[in-house]
């Protein structure tokens, strides 16, 4: 008798046991067969995601900072670098995770790299063209006029023969296209002729007269009161240098005196507002 009653226990045990499988298994669902790649990307950079879940017919994909979709398959692009949990939901039911590794882009060396030099000059005037945010390297230096390279220098100075329009090419081993930039040259100058075919080029007339020690004062006056809204402290950047205030700009440039103001560059100044900033490229007589 206590043999048949441990052969109905154990025979018991067993069906309930293949019973609780069973229930599991119907429960829990096929395995979720889904994949994201890669996951390793760069901020703007494509991943792809795709399920094959067998009977799936509801997909739910989060991505995280409140980004989903609802697409069988796809791609999706991260804006910011970062580690991010993705979560595949398939039927309303079984869930499948994946860990994306976002990396930011890489900066562009072209981007920091700057051509510095006047867009308005004079025949026979000597000008002066340099760049701004470039390290040692290689660099060719075509000013339009004669075809050929006309300087293989960090800084380059050269002197326009014939008035027009010309287009000045940098090639350097550090960027990956040439540097450009026109620049228009006027008849030859003339002691009766006040360059203020813009504002650029009235305000390095005005410098350039402050470096001469001509009318100093005025000069000074005018470019605050006309272009800087009254404020001495406007930010100047001479020769890639770090900034410094206007007046004591002003003040260097005249009691140095052998300064040629080769270009002006402006920021802001849009719709009649002040300017924020003075870029100069200038050199030693």
């Amino acid at each position: 008798m206590l043999e048949r009653k441990w052969i109905l226990t154990g025979a018991t045990f067993v069906a309930t046991a293949l019973l609780l499988a069973l229930l599991y298994w119907r429960n829990r669902g096929p395995v979720v067969r889904a994949g994201v790649m890669p996951l390793g990307v760069m901020v703007n950079q494509p991943i792809y995601f795709a399920d094959s879940t067998s009977g799936a017919t509801d997909w739910h994909w989060e991505f995280g900072q409140g980004a989903d979709d609802r697409a069988q398959r796809g791609q999706f692009f991260y804006t910011q670098p970062g580690l991010y949990q993705i979560r595949l939901t398939v039927n309303g039911k079984q869930k499948k995770m994946f860990t994306v590794k976002v990396r930011p882009a890489p900066t562009r060396r072209d981007s920091l790299v700057r051509l510095l030099g006047p867009k308005v000059a004079y025949q026979d005037e000597k000008l002066s063209f340099t760049t701004f945010g470039a390290s040692p390297g290689k660099f060719a230096w075509q000013f339009g006029e004669t075809g050929l390279v006309d300087s293989r220098e960090p800084t380059a100075l050269y002197s326009y023969l014939k008035p027009g329009v010309y287009t000045v090419t940098l090639t350097t081993d550090i960027t990956q296209r040439p540097l450009t930039q026109n620049v228009r040259v006027l008849p030859r100058y003339s002691r009766f002729t006040v360059p203020v075919d813009t504002t650029a080029e009235d305000i390095r007339w005005r410098l350039q007269r402050i470096a001469n020690g001509q009318q100093v004062n005025s000069q000074y006056s005018y470019l605050v009161g006309h272009y800087l809204c009254g404020n001495p402290d406007f930010p100047v950047i001479a020769n890639g240098q770090p900034a410094r205030d206007f007046y004591s700009y002003c003040m260097a440039l005249q009691f140095e005196g052998k300064n040629l103001i080769d270009a002006v560059a402006l920021e802001g100044g849009l719709n009649g507002g002040c300017l924020t900033k003075l870029t100069i490229t200038q050199h030693k007589r």
